[in-house]
């Protein structure tokens, strides 16, 4: 058996979808602490764009009784077909118990219940911010989060073969030498961009992957691609049976500036289609932009849709921004940026190492905005 469907058969044992009625109850199988409950609801209803024309909100009962109040995503066929009368939910696992669930359409069409169980398992949950020291990452036990950190940005654009085997290669086992888990970044808006401009270093997948429907040319952000969507899904699913973390360190919009969508419903839908989406998977960190967008947009856009994040996202997932460092002083009080994110060249603290003495001021000023220091003005190291 190939590495590949050994893979796909570890979905089927630990990632159980339920494929329901509008109108049955249903109680799933156990799903594991910090895995994803994942169903589907039909509606035959025709619409003129399912993305924008209805929602399916769904209200979940914990436990111990907390409510969470979240929303499902339209999947067309399910399978990555644009067009289809599939609509799903995805919600992390994060209490040990039974819960309950109930959702709806917001046009009345009927919408459908039922619980599921959550067990105790071997999955490490995601990240957090430390809180004795925020310049680093605890797991959802407590434990301290030591990454071996690979960036692969082209990753989602290739084939799957092929992606297959860069994961395989290079984060087929966990890391060593001090680190206890592997991490990689990758980047969801840039295939277009990496094409146009002769930036890409591998043979991409057709068509091209776009979170965005594109079409002779024009991207139209009222409709998102699901053959795109589907294959991003696959790739996080293939990297979390790994135990390997993900950073969209692009930033959830398209770029350059000028695609970055500029009406609040617009953009307001795109974000919880994203969380609805890909919250859920325990080994992402999302981010909101890079440094060139929230420096350009930062009051007008840029902070209201962190806000809005914050204010839907029930996994308080870690959210950032990349190149925090560029991004407008007013935000490090923000409480939706959950951590800074500083890169190349602004990082480097010798100017010596390819970074100049305002690059080194910058970050150095922007670390201790975040992270607590000793007297003599040290950046501890949790123990």
């Amino acid at each position: 058996m190939s590495a590949i469907k050994k893979i796909s058969f570890l979905f089927v044992l630990l990632l159980p979808i339920i494929f329901i009625s509008n109108t049955k109850q249903v109680k799933a199988a156990d799903i594991e602490l910090y895995n994803y409950f994942e169903t589907q609801v039909t509606n035959n209803n025709s619409y003129t764009n399912p993305f924008f024309d209805v929602d399916l909100n769904v209200q979940l009962t914990s436990p111990s009784s907390q409510t969470y109040d979240f929303f499902g995503f339209y999947d067309g066929n399910g399978l990555g077909g644009q067009t289809g009368n599939i609509w799903k939910i995805r919600f992390m696992c994060m209490e040990q118990g039974t819960w309950n669930w109930q959702a709806s359409f917001s046009d009345n069409t009927p919408g459908s219940s039922g619980t599921f169980n959550c067990v105790s398992g071997n999955i490490s949950g995601p990240l957090k911010v430390n809180p004795n020291n925020n310049l680093w990452f605890q797991q959802s036990n407590g434990n301290n989060f030591y990454p071996k950190w690979y960036n692969m940005a082209e990753l989602p654009y290739l084939p799957s073969d092929e992606q297959q085997n860069l994961i395989d290669t290079y984060l087929g086992s966990q890391s060593t030498s001090g680190y206890n888990y592997n991490m990689v970044s990758i980047t969801t808006a840039q295939a277009k961009n990496y094409t146009d401009n002769n930036l890409n270093s591998n043979t991409y997948e057709t068509p091209i992957f776009s979170l965005y429907v594109n079409q002779s040319g024009t991207t139209d952000y009222t409709q998102f691609d699901l053959n795109s969507w589907k294959r991003l899904d696959n790739l996080i699913q293939s990297l979390a049976q790994k135990n390997v973390y993900v950073y969209f360190y692009d930033g959830i919009f398209n770029t350059p500036i000028s695609n970055f969508p500029t009406d609040t419903a617009t953009r307001q839908k795109y974000v919880k289609y994203y969380l609805a989406r890909e919250g859920a998977f325990y080994n992402t960190i999302l981010t909101l932009g890079t440094g060139p967008i929230s420096t350009a947009l930062n009051f007008f856009y840029f902070i209201p849709v962190g806000r809005y994040f914050e204010q839907i996202d029930p996994f308080n997932k870690i959210f950032t921004v990349y190149k925090s460092q560029n991004v407008n002083v007013s935000t490090n009080t923000e409480t939706w940026i959950k951590t800074g994110s500083l890169a190349y060249p602004e990082y480097f603290t010798n100017p010596g190492d390819g970074g100049t003495a305002s690059d080194a001021t910058i970050a150095n000023n922007y670390i201790k905005k975040f992270t607590p220091v000793d007297a003599g003005g040290n950046i501890n190291k949790p123990v």
